[in-house]
């Protein structure tokens, strides 16, 4: 459940910063939410020591080494990133419908982030990976001066253009997997199906 529970707490923090009327509601619940993310992926090393791999939705949510100092990466600059923001946002957004703004997409955008490692479907990472694009051009543009909006504009474009690509790139993946009779388009099982697939549809995805 540590992998659940690492998914679930920036969309507690989510919540709480939406819904909450205080202006320190978002800050504080944002603080609280990376301590406890980054204490919950502490427990998930430990366990990976242990098991050598985590379940928590067989098919779905998974982790094995590599997604674990993925998320520990990950849970480490976003607590540092929610500690520096309380001076930031306090400097720069004024009123509370701003920083609510700020903290429910800062939360969305630390989610999506958190997810893309654990996900073991690739077409749900691309998926996510595509959401970590969504909500940081929605922080890229949350000053709202005309630095902040080119800015978020040119990132759009160029995200966007690439978004296209690497989708194009898995759907043939995901053909050539098919092809084959291959069942569930996970990451192992495009691993142990790797030679078995048309080594030209490989190279076209890639």
């Amino acid at each position: 459940m540590s992998l659940i529970a690492i998914l679930v707490f920036p969309l507690l923090a989510v919540l709480v910063s939406w819904t909450r009327a205080t202006s320190r509601a978002g800050p504080v619940f944002t603080l609280l939410a990376s301590i406890a993310t980054l204490a919950v992926t502490l427990h998930a090393w430990a366990r990976l020591l242990a098991a050598g791999r985590i379940i928590a939705i067989p098919g779905w949510i998974e982790a094995d080494g590599l997604s674990v100092l993925i998320l520990l990466l990950v849970s480490v600059v976003g607590l540092t990133a929610s500690i520096f923001s309380l001076g930031y946002v306090k400097a720069v957004a004024h009123g509370r419908w701003k920083l609510r703004i700020y903290y429910a997409n800062y939360n969305l955008f630390v989610f999506s982030m958190l997810a893309v490692p654990v996900l073991i479907q690739p077409n749900l990472v691309w998926t996510a990976v595509e959401l970590t694009t969504l909500f940081s051009v929605l922080l890229v543009s949350f000053e709202n001066t005309h630095e902040a909006l080119e800015a978020a504009w040119k990132y759009v474009v160029l995200t966007l253009m690439g978004a296209a690509i690497a989708l194009f790139g898995f759907l043939i993946l995901s053909w050539a997997y098919r092809s084959i009779g291959g069942a569930v388009y996970t990451w192992a099982g495009l691993s142990a199906a790797a030679t078995a697939m048309n080594p030209l549809l490989l190279k076209v995805a890639f």
